[in-house]
């Protein structure tokens, strides 16, 4: 009887507790890459209009609004899924982005992509850290960059290696656009 309890109390534990914290955590993390870029914006780094900067804040925006489905598990899943529907994602807006980055000033683009390196790299080992799987292979990684002399910028190298990141980014683009799109209508229709 006390073993079942014990691992009731377990389970409650990471299952729902550390779970809720990683997600409020990574929330938090990005809510300060999100004030980065406010303050970037603030001092006159860049317009609050431009495209660029809208963008990246809708990303971060959609990501900080979406953490609780950020899981390992629902990335794969999705990354299979477009895969095995032959069902390419939209990334349209990802690659407006991409264009308004590379039309500003080298300094701000430069600014903006390490900020969106940032909230990509928080994504990243939230997702990694959440799955029993990808920290065994986290491990497996880590000991071979060690002893490869790699060890340097762990987490940011292997967010290069993670498939179907764009796909990520695209999505949540997608889904904020679509959010934001709705509450409109909504207001527009109250008044």
């Amino acid at each position: 009887m006390h073993l079942l309890v014990g691992l009731a109390a377990l389970w409650l534990l990471v299952f729902k507790f550390v779970a809720d914290y990683r997600t409020d955590a990574l929330r938090d993390r990005l809510f300060a890459v999100r004030e980065k870029l406010f303050d970037y914006a603030a001092q006159g780094g860049i317009s609050f209009d431009d495209p660029a900067y809208t963008k990246l804040r809708m990303l971060v925006n959609g990501l900080i609004r979406f953490a609780h489905r950020l899981t390992f598990m629902r990335f794969a899943m999705g990354v299979l899924f477009m895969a095995w529907r032959d069902q390419p994602c939209d990334k349209k807006l990802l690659v407006e982005w991409r264009e308004a980055l590379n039309a500003l000033p080298p300094e701000a683009s430069r600014e903006l992509r390490d900020l969106h390196s940032s909230a990509i790299a928080l994504v990243v080992r939230h997702l990694v850290t959440g799955s029993p799987l990808m920290l065994a292979l986290l491990l497996c990684f880590s000991v071979w960059a060690l002893l490869n002399g790699f060890a340097k910028r762990l987490m940011e190298s292997f967010a290069d290696y993670l498939p179907g990141l764009d796909v990520l980014e695209a999505q949540t683009l997608n889904a904020d656009a679509e959010e934001r799109t709705r509450q409109e209508e909504t207001a527009f229709a109250n008044q």
